[in-house]
């Protein structure tokens, strides 16, 4: 059990908003994500690129992932791989504060020679010590030098990953998982394209329902929406840079702007302007 010091987990950079992102410009592969007041944030099934670790700091919220449903408290830690689809739900919204870490899956590999999507999400109750080393590699995130950064960063995965769970292998037969890989390709190259079941399900080389479980087993999601989760992740890259938000719509594939805008608000919990000047202040 925690007092309130130990719990304490400082926000450099921290603003009066929902989520601020952390970065250390020495790196390129880790990535924090603060969230503090979450009752914009989205409450979406959304999945990242990257493995994710978070931490709760105070207040509590419920996770959804596939079939499997954790409840989180103060103190708790939990991890996605890559491309998991979960759901957040916090239980009082105002009062919830979470740190979200994402590392690069190319990184990880290489670093530990270990997939992380072959470690199964799961949580895990922090112990002070734990907690303590987490609350000071969060600490020193945006202004550790590079190598410093990395000997942390290595650290705080291998003590909290690596040997809390050893990879094991995903289910499901190699000629499947090759067909799910080659789906998961088509769609990553056209995100702007209408993909119909029937297509997909020709490159997968089975039929359209079979195509249907055998993503849901590997993403939780359709295909259709983890589409949609890849054009919300790259609308996000785009707003970062000096487009407009039309031609952002058109190329990530939204009907129109208008579309856009709605469907954007409903996944990251902010408008397409809000979350470009949100980004501008980080």
């Amino acid at each position: 059990h925690m007092d309130e010091n130990e719990r304490s987990i400082p926000a450099t950079g921290k603003e009066d908003s929902v989520v601020t992102i952390v970065r250390n410009p020495s790196v390129d592969y880790a990535e924090l994500k603060v969230g503090d007041d979450t009752r914009e944030y989205s409450r979406r099934l959304h999945s990242h690129p990257e493995l994710s670790v978070g931490v709760i700091e105070e207040g509590g919220t419920d996770i959804w992932v596939r079939d499997e449903s954790y409840r989180l408290s103060p103190g708790d830690m939990i991890y996605f791989p890559p491309e998991k689809v979960h759901l957040c739900d916090p239980k009082n919204a105002s009062s919830l504060r979470f740190v979200m870490l994402y590392l690069k899956a190319d990184w990880f590999r290489m670093r530990f020679a270990v997939d992380p999507c072959r470690i199964p999400q799961f949580r895990k109750r922090l112990t002070k010590r734990q907690f303590g080393m987490a609350r000071n590699f969060f600490r020193s995130f945006p202004d550790a030098p590079a190598e410093r950064f990395e000997a942390d960063t290595v650290k705080f995965a291998q003590t909290l990953l690596i040997d809390s769970f050893r990879a094991v292998e995903t289910p499901g037969t190699l000629e499947a998982a090759e067909g799910i890989r080659r789906v998961q390709a088509r769609i990553q190259a056209s995100l702007a394209e209408e993909l119909s079941l029937d297509e997909l399900s020709e490159i997968a080389h089975v039929n359209k329902y079979t195509l249907v479980r055998n993503f849901r087993k590997r993403f939780g999601i359709t295909p259709h929406a983890y589409q949609l989760n890849l054009r919300i992740r790259r609308a996000k890259e785009f707003l970062r840079q000096d487009r407009t938000i039309a031609d952002i719509a058109a190329e990530c594939g939204f009907a129109d702007q208008s579309h856009f805008d709605k469907t954007f608000g409903m996944y990251v919990g902010a408008s397409p302007s809000g979350y470009r000047k949100s980004q501008a202040r980080t």
